[in-house]
């Protein structure tokens, strides 16, 4: 199962010591930050009228399903009732007679040009000390997860407003409060309107502006994905594509390293050396960026089924420095730790020849280890529905993932730091999409409908009675273990609901599609030989049933199916895993001897 290892406090409180609020700074205007985020959209768009208080939008009748949806379907984490953005349909062209009039008057016009307008939150900011503690709460709770943005060099400013903005959005939902989290949304929402609206100004700004603009809409992404409600997972889904083009335009995926040069001769607290630090801050931002992305990707191909939009290749992944160096809180220290470390190299991921890990050093950086196993999962989103070249991409990656955990947890750098990614959850939960068709699996759980789920049941018993079902459900206990292992104060990986909720759609599957027919008879010997569980150390098929002992056959609930949907209910910030809760629980809320 992996090694436990301490986890020690995050944040070292070095803002708290520099200054009252990390807002303190000559610079810094609240009233000139909300002026600039207004002056970021079209002057057209603030004139319009405020949809209802909740964001919400009347559904049009004419779209929704022919029969309609059922249950299941209205309460899946990705169902969205169809709407329209004014709310009203879309004015049709008067007729005489029962005759298109090609005359539009005024009155059709004005109609045109009302349904045409985005509709845009209207009001100000919430107070500074609001956006401090979000701000506050974004480095404490969020930086270390998902490490972005060069916390030592970052100072508020209205220059950098919008990305401000953004990590406040994430900053809110740490504070506990019910306001706290609407102040978080309604920035949310103004604020991925203002980027869309202004999104030429972004695409053709120079130096730091287009970057930090980049930085706020992944971010704002990410929150996007732990808020969890339909229509913003539709979103995030349609705005990855303009995210990927952002980059390339900007070509991160092909930066150089820019030599740093021999520091030795920069004296310490030197301009000469803050210039120098800053610039490597940059640069290693613009690095952190690319990761970033190609986890984005291979996560929401995960959630939507579908192939990832990059290609991905983990040899070929960027590589950043080390997390102690990122964090280094000024030029003088980071310095020193630069001149005694060796800068990573591109040979330290994966080795393209042989498709190994040929050396640890990129172990020792979790950030690039969660973009390597991501891309190494996202391989197989590719080739999935091509029967030939999918056995040897699954075997592809079951090597690769099973080098990486070797290499891992015999690491002595690694085995004594806190798995702040949540790595090991990562790996099981790769192993359970190269062997499930989970897309398969939800249809015949009904999230289509009820013709659909017919079509696919055929799969999901076939998956409930094959030896994909146990190896899945071997990682699916696995990945229940690490969770509970995890510290309370702890905050998980933002990719560890969506790994606990496929663990509820696999036991679900499993019980409801199984049938104690097909049950294999056990015997005291080994009936398991999967090569990543040796690799693990356990006992397998006493594992798999001690865990399937209890299970009622034919029937969607059991109690590892509570289990799941406890543990998800613990993950308290990440609004997503309310949604996935809701998902599963749609499952077996109709079984009428049961509530």
């Amino acid at each position: 199962m992996g090694c436990s290892r301490p986890w020690p406090a995050i944040w070292n409180s070095q803002w708290d010591e520099d200054c009252t609020s990390v807002f303190a700074w000559d610079n810094f205007d609240l009233d000139a930050v909300n002026q600039t985020l207004l002056e970021s959209m079209d002057y057209g768009l603030q004139n319009t009228l405020p949809g209802p208080a909740d964001g919400s939008v009347p559904s049009d009748p004419n779209l929704n399903f022919p029969h309609g949806p059922t249950l299941v379907q209205k309460k899946w984490h990705t169902f969205s009732e169809a709407t329209i953005p004014s709310g009203d349909t879309t004015p049709e062209c008067p007729r005489i007679n029962n005759t298109i009039n090609t005359r539009a008057d005024d009155r059709y016009r004005q109609k045109l040009v009302e349904s045409l307008q985005q509709r845009v939150q209207p009001g100000i900011l919430p107070s500074t000390k609001f956006l401090d503690l979000c701000l506050q709460a974004y480095f404490t709770h969020f930086q270390t997860i998902f490490p972005l943005i060069h916390a030592p060099t970052f100072q508020p400013s209205k220059g950098n407003a919008v990305l401000l903005l953004s990590m406040c959005t994430i900053g809110s939902l740490f504070l506990g409060s019910s306001k706290a989290l609407t102040h978080g949304i309604s920035m949310f929402e103004r604020l991925n309107k203002a980027i869309l609206a202004s999104w030429d100004t972004y695409m053709q700004a120079t130096g730091s502006a287009s970057i930090q603009a980049l930085q706020a809409s992944l971010i704002g992404q990410t929150f996007g994905l732990l808020l969890g409600r339909p229509k913003d997972l539709d979103c995030t889904e349609a705005f990855h594509g303009c995210i990927v083009a952002w980059a390339r335009k900007l070509k991160l995926f092909h930066s150089d390293e820019t030599p740093i040069g021999h520091m030795e001769t920069l004296e310490d607290d030197s301009e000469a050396l803050n210039a120098t630090w800053k610039s490597w801050a940059r640069l290693e931002e613009k690095k952190r960026i690319t990761l970033a992305i190609h986890i984005h990707d291979a996560e929401l191909a995960k959630l939507h089924h579908h192939e990832p939009m990059l290609r991905h290749a983990p040899e070929k992944l960027v590589q950043i420095s080390a997390p102690e160096l990122f964090a280094a809180p000024n030029s003088k220290s980071w310095k020193a730790l630069f001149t005694r470390t060796q800068p990573p190299t591109r040979d330290i991921s994966l080795s393209p020849e042989s498709g190994s890990f040929p050396c640890l050093r990129t172990l020792e950086n979790d950030f690039q280890s969660y973009a390597t196993l991501d891309s190494i999962g996202a391989l197989a989103y590719e080739d999935r529905d091509f029967e030939p070249s999918w056995h040897a991409t699954m075997q592809k990656c079951q090597g690769l993932l099973i080098d990486w955990y070797q290499k891992y947890v015999t690491s002595s750098e690694v085995s004594h730091k806190p798995d702040h990614f949540c790595l090991i959850i990562l790996w099981h939960s790769i192993f359970m999409h190269l062997y499930t068709r989970f897309d398969d699996l939800e249809c015949a759980c009904g999230r289509d409908g009820e013709g659909p789920a017919q079509k696919q049941r055929a799969y999901a018993t076939s998956w409930a009675a094959s030896e994909n079902a146990a190896r899945t459900l071997l990682h699916a206990i696995l990945i229940q273990q690490h969770f509970q292992l995890l510290p309370v104060g702890a905050e998980p990986a933002i990719h560890v609901p969506m790994a606990l909720y496929y663990c509820g759609i696999a036991w679900t599957s499993f019980t409801r599609f199984g049938s104690k027919l097909n049950e294999r008879s056990v015997d005291t010997t080994e009936l398991f030989n999967f090569p990543e569980m040796r690799s693990v150390g356990i006992s397998q098929t006493k594992l798999f049933q001690d865990s399937t002992s209890s299970v009622q056959w034919g029937n969607p609930e059991s109690a590892p199916f509570f289990r799941i949907i406890d543990l998800l209910g613990k993950i308290s910030h990440w609004k997503v895993s309310g949604s996935f809760v809701t998902t599963l629980l749609s499952l077996v809320e109709d079984t009428q001897d049961l509530f």
